[in-house]
């Protein structure tokens, strides 16, 4: 199985090979190494800036499917059932986001 972290231009920054296929995602980030986003060992950028802004520093977080334990540094959309406008749309930009790290795989496949 391959995880991988990509960024908003498509570049893989992270990547994990070597997890057994058999094990859905969730598994794979709670093994020994993916502990680390969790527990809260693993390297993220300092807070910034986002681009065209000033005022407020923002962190960075990882964006991914429903697969995924809740973290503070990860974010996953809500359960789609009785959604209110806010985090129907809330959820309709986070899984926009968790497109990029999808987008970037078939980029490298093309390739």
């Amino acid at each position: 199985m391959l995880m991988a972290i990509a960024d908003a231009q498509y570049k893989i920054v992270v990547v994990d090979i070597g997890s057994c296929g058999q094990k859905n995602d969730s598994k794979v980030l709670n093994s020994k190494k993916g502990r680390r986003v969790y527990s809260g060992n693993f390297d993220f950028p300092n807070p910034r800036p986002l681009p065209g802004t000033t005022e407020l520093n923002m962190p960075f977080v990882l964006v991914g499917d429903e697969a995924f334990q809740m973290s503070c540094k990860l974010l996953k959309p809500y359960v789609s059932r009785g959604l209110n406008d806010r985090k129907r749309i809330f959820s309709y930009r986070l899984t926009r986001a968790r497109r990029m790290v999808e987008s970037a795989f078939g980029i490298l496949t093309n390739r």
